[in-house]
């Protein structure tokens, strides 16, 4: 992902459910390396056991193979873990390692000469019990783990001697027991943290966009701006504010009333941001202002913006029998603008042109 990806990003909406699941990968970041890592470890300490237990030495040869070259895919993995940019790809990375892990422990497992089918299932358990405390998607973990518990008990049919049926009923029962148990409390932790992840992410937004417009409120466009304006500088880039405000909204408001005004001022937000790409922001700035901040558009490009948007508003009826005009101000930032800077001159031409218009509409009124 670029810079420009980056901060766009931060801006773009996006439904809840892909947001929870980057909120997930990002979290997942924070120590899945040191997990893969450990897990890469612990790999190579089972050869002990392994080569304990088998006397074959083309066999012990292969194990030993097997069990590094996953080691060292695990290593591999850990270190690029910070590359993966979306949960699905690391959920499907993570899934592919698990039924690695899991086709090592059955082929192990096959390889014994007296294998202990209870102490094999405990195996079985512990590393089903890693799969669930590892972040996947809760569908994979359930697949992995009822194919492992198939493949095990196949597994324990053909190699495991002398058969006992008591012995493969128990741990048939011992091991659903464990995937149901370890699925329900995955399924249960998901639902809860998707919801508190929902609540904190509503909060969120409404602690910056406006109640009424429904555009960004100015705590939000502050807090953009600076990362766009210092985005834009660094790469060189052009940056324009546009000042928006609300001719004569106060008489819509006296003559039509307040509800009247408010919905006049929702019609408008959504006019403007019909206009926008995903990158912009639209703000309402006080009762009757709005900024927009248009990264890399040049001045000429947010001119002929406001112009679109003048004659979009012209050709709609807000109320009837009466024409809701804007005026705007247009500044593009330079090498030492801030965004007060910004604010203060697209305001200041705003008003120039405002109190322009009304000139000019008092010079056409007094003509003969």
């Amino acid at each position: 992902m670029t810079e420009y990806d980056s901060v766009k990003s931060e801006n773009s909406a996006t439904d809840g459910h892909s947001e929870y699941y980057n909120y997930k990968l990002s979290v997942s970041k924070k120590y899945i390396r040191i997990l893969l890592l450990a897990a890469a470890l612990f790999n190579i300490m089972l050869l002990l056991p392994d080569l304990a237990l088998i006397d074959n030495t083309s066999t012990k040869i292969s194990i030993t193979i097997i069990r590094s070259v996953y080691s060292v895919i695990l290593f591999i993995v850990g270190f690029s873990s910070n590359r993966i940019k979306s949960f699905n790809t690391f959920s499907v990375i993570i899934s592919f390692l698990e039924i690695i892990a899991l086709w090592i422990f059955l082929y192990v497992f096959s390889r014994y000469v007296r294998p202990n089918l209870l102490i094999q299932a405990m195996g079985l358990m512990i590393l089903i019990i890693v799969f669930f405390l590892i972040p996947n998607q809760w569908k994979y973990l359930l697949i992995i783990s009822v194919l492992g518990t198939v493949m095990f008990l196949t597994c324990a049919y053909i190699y495991v001697e002398p058969f006992a049926l008591s012995d493969f009923i128990a741990t048939a029962v011992y091991i659903s027991v464990t995937v149901f148990l370890c699925a329900l409390s995955a399924r249960n932790s998901e639902i809860h943290q998707s919801n508190e992840f929902s609540s904190k992410l509503e909060l969120e937004r409404l602690s910056t966009t406006d109640f009424l417009t429904h555009a960004a409120n100015r705590y939000k466009l502050e807090e953009t701006a600076a990362r766009w304006i210092a985005f834009c500088r660094r790469q060189g880039l052009p940056l324009t504010l546009v000042f928006i405000d609300v001719d004569d909204l106060k008489i819509v408001n006296d003559r039509f009333g307040h509800s009247i005004g408010d919905c006049v001022l929702y019609d408008l937000a959504k006019l403007f941001q019909a206009q926008l790409r995903s990158t912009d922001i639209l703000a309402r700035w006080g009762g009757d202002e709005f900024v927009m901040l248009l990264p890399n558009v040049t001045l000429e490009n947010a001119m002929a913006l406001t112009e679109r948007i003048d004659i979009t508003m012209k050709e709609q009826t807000f109320i009837d029998g009466f024409n809701v005009t804007c005026s705007f101000g247009v500044v593009e930032m330079n090498d030492s603008t801030d965004f007060e800077t910004l604010i203060c001159q697209a305001d200041k031409l705003m008003y120039e042109r405002k109190v322009q218009s009304k000139n000019k509409e008092q010079y056409e009124l007094n003509l003969p």
